[in-house]
């Protein structure tokens, strides 16, 4: 549908304030008629005027969050993008995984058009909750964790805000 003036339903979840912060800039980068509302407003509201919705969400046991994928059950016959943020790196194992998953839950009952993931600054639960494992097995603190987290903590910024900009504007 490319040229083609489209209504869009722009949609985040958010839990530490990241997936909110990106979804508004893919939101600037949208053409035409367009709407903004978190995923509990959403979840109250008639979609069937929508051509497109860009669905924002926060990565949790590595798929979309509980919220987005509620709100996605109720949706049939759109196109979907999804604005994701994580704590990995956006090009990790991890993230394709995630953005593989993405494309299968888009998939279901309406058309994908991509993902774009941005790394995003982890929540404080979630890193207190990393030296409750037993003998830190799932998420030991290498070196390379702890960097990461760092890296992740200045996320997301600027580059990525032009990133899911120029990426939202491809799709239009």
């Amino acid at each position: 549908m490319k040229g083609v003036t489209m209504k869009t339903l722009v949609v985040y979840s958010s839990l530490t304030g990241n997936t909110k912060k990106a979804t508004t800039w893919a939101f600037e980068a949208v053409i035409g008629e367009k709407e903004l509302f978190s995923v509990e407003e959403a979840m109250k509201i008639d979609t069937s005027s929508y051509d497109r919705i860009i669905q924002g969400f926060w990565v949790d046991k590595g798929t979309l969050d509980p919220k987005s994928r509620k709100f996605l059950k109720q949706i049939k016959g759109k196109e979907l993008i999804f604005i994701g943020t994580l704590g990995a790196y956006p090009n990790s194992k991890h993230a394709i995984k995630v953005m593989e998953r993405s494309k299968k839950i888009a998939e279901e009952n309406n058309c994908y058009l991509g993902t774009c993931m941005v790394q995003g600054k982890m929540s404080d639960v979630l890193l207190k909750s990393m030296d409750k494992f037993p003998l830190n097995l799932i998420f030991r603190k290498t070196e390379e964790r702890l960097e990461r987290i760092q890296v992740a903590s200045f996320h997301p910024n600027e580059e990525d805000k032009e990133k899911i900009q120029e990426f939202v504007r491809n799709l239009y």
